[in-house]
């Protein structure tokens, strides 16, 4: 089974932004297990009253969590 990459509080981004108007990041808030082989997060924007749920593929790192930046994820992960 894989791990995820990120942890809750990181902030991330879409890959790919082109002709979407999202807002410029999010912060995961929740881990969720895998939906057809890929990990999924809940992700919230402040700028949005609502959470998405994404694939672990369609997002990247903007910054990650305060106190745990040189920490890799599968260690931040417990």
């Amino acid at each position: 089974m894989s791990s995820h990459h990120f942890v809750t509080g990181d902030i991330v981004c879409f890959q790919s932004r082109a002709m979407m108007n999202l807002p410029d990041s999010f912060e995961i808030t929740a881990l969720l297990p895998q939906r057809e082989g890929t990990l999924q997060y809940k992700i919230r924007s402040e700028h949005e009253k609502f959470e998405r749920v994404v694939r672990e593929d369609d997002i990247e790192l903007v910054h990650a969590r305060p106190a745990t930046n040189n920490i890799p994820a599968n260690i931040r992960n417990g």
